[in-house]
């Protein structure tokens, strides 16, 4: 596993925005993807593909069918997708329809990596690691749970990601 390389499909969502101070607002400049693994110090393989940056409350059937055949025309069979938090699991649910012959771990974020306590780095390594270890299938990291695509819920209240029973 150590040369294998795992693909990372970057969509957007929370995770990768920047607070703009002269507007007060969070926005997207560029990936922060580099500088999550920077900090992560995990020296595993990526070959990143920077799909979109997009709020995943603004991904249509356009970007959903991007995404998978994006994941699925990859080389690597080991694919992570970092992915905003509102739709992860209707992304994840619709990549499991498909059927695509590869692992495939989404995660996200709550708090964006550029800001602090964020959550992001935490979601990526469990990413990073789940991925290495689960067979093909989709998958979701958050949270600390590991949740099969067709059994990923998040409670309407919380917002945590938990798994059905």
């Amino acid at each position: 596993m150590s040369n294998e390389i795992i693909e990372v499909i970057l969509t957007g969502g929370r995770l990768e925005k920047v607070l703009n101070e002269e507007i007060g607002r969070l926005v997207y400049t560029d990936t922060v993807f580099k500088s999550l693994v920077e900090q992560a110090r995990c020296t595993l393989k990526f070959q990143k593909h920077a799909l979109m940056l997009k709020d995943s409350r603004e991904i249509n059937e356009v970007d959903l069918e991007a995404i998978a055949a994006c994941a699925e025309h990859t080389a690597g069979k080991r694919v992570i997708i970092s992915h905003g938090i509102h739709t992860l699991i209707r992304t994840a649910q619709y990549l499991q329809a498909k059927e695509i012959q590869k692992t495939i771990v989404l995660f996200g974020a709550f708090v964006p990596f550029s800001l602090n306590r964020s959550d992001a780095l935490f979601n990526f390594g469990a990413a990073a690691a789940a991925v290495q270890c689960l067979p093909i299938g989709v998958h979701v990291v958050m949270n600390g749970q590991l949740i099969p695509a067709d059994k990923a819920l998040r409670d309407p209240e919380s917002g945590e990601f938990t798994a059905a029973e």
